[in-house]
């Protein structure tokens, strides 16, 4: 397979039509019993899957699951928000969707992506111990726990949500970055750059070694003849401490290649071992990684690439993890050849 196309079939993928919520987790009581049982629920267990269907059926789907809600909970006082909250729970998120819910205090959150369109009638246990009055579960994959610490400062209004189920669309692009570093959405590819190391650092030494970064990336297709340059990249930046510089584009091979850049810079991944029959064995390096490793080593330009290094590590750029995963999974096949 040309190693280009392979680089473009291992970069995750986030398809643009999918939704993402945010599902209340009851002060956190519920968030190891949805994360360990790999799934989401709702409350209110009288009512059923049938009486939902029954009332969706009707000329006012509205009304007539309030008139529902209101015959079995009519303790209720606001039956038109838990009507809201179960019509959303069963046909609005759907698979495919992302959905986030808090621990206690928002010490973490774990993302996850829904796997069916429909719930069932099951009951939620951690452990062996029954939760009471959560039968209506649907199944999710969860892909990432995130700290508190981790956690972007913008999503921190959409987990001062008090509704049980919130819509979160807004919220996309940092949920995104915490799931991949290097990722593909629509037309886009997006190459989240971690800087560790914000505070105290001037404006001039940040934007520099953004630039000077992408000079030696540049100069790298221009040699290896990739029609591809940075023109092409648009930025974000988030300048908390620690910050993160989101490069978007549509050009596939260049933000490899930067984030390859930053990977060998910083002192490694090109060469990499895994153990077979107990013997460690260094993997092969071939195509576009080989070109970029020997790049990198050349002694042309040595003073650019030397200003990029000091810039990574004063100001701490962490390796992008999607880029250093396919960095091995292509050495890998290049070595099973």
């Amino acid at each position: 397979m040309d190693e280009l196309e392979l680089i473009r079939q291992l970069t995750p993928e986030i398809p643009e039509d999918s939704d993402y919520w945010l599902v209340r987790t009851e002060g956190g009581t519920l968030f190891d019993p949805f994360v360990k049982n790999g799934c989401i629920s709702i409350g209110y267990p009288k009512i059923t899957l049938r009486m939902i269907k029954a009332a969706s059926d009707t000329s006012t789907p509205e009304e007539a699951l309030r008139s529902q809600v209101e015959k079995y909970y009519p303790e209720i006082e606001r039956p038109g928000l838990v009507v809201s909250q179960l019509l959303r729970f069963t046909y609005l998120i759907r698979q495919g969707d992302y959905v986030i819910i808090p621990s206690a205090s928002a010490e973490s959150i774990a993302i996850g992506r829904v796997l069916e369109d429909e719930f069932v009638h099951k009951r939620l246990y951690l452990e062996d111990k029954l939760i009471p009055n959560f039968n209506k579960l649907k199944s999710v994959k969860w892909m990432r726990v995130a700290s508190r610490q981790e956690i972007n400062p913008n999503l921190y209004r959409l987990l001062n949500s008090h509704q049980a189920i919130s819509f979160a669309n807004e919220y996309a692009m940092w949920v995104d970055g915490l799931l991949y570093d290097f990722f593909r959405k629509g037309p886009d590819y997006h190459l989240l750059i971690d800087v560790q190391e914000m505070k105290g650092v001037k404006a001039r030494t940040l934007f520099q070694g953004c630039l000077s970064l992408l000079d030696v990336s540049d100069k790298f297709c221009r040699e290896a003849r990739i029609k591809e340059n940075s023109d092409e990249i648009e930025t974000k930046i988030s300048l908390n401490s620690p910050g993160v510089i989101e490069l978007i584009g549509q050009v596939a091979t260049l933000m490899f290649v930067v984030g390859a850049i930053i990977v060998g810079l910083n002192g490694g991944a090109f060469r990499l071992t895994i153990r077979r029959l107990g013997i460690d064995v260094e993997l092969k390096t071939k195509g576009l990684i080989k070109s970029i490793s020997e790049f990198l080593d050349s002694a042309r330009d040595r003073e650019l690439k030397s200003v990029v290094r000091e810039k990574l590590e004063s100001l701490k750029m962490r390796n992008p993890n999607e880029i250093v995963s396919i960095i091995r999974q292509i050495n890998e096949e290049d070595d099973h050849e």
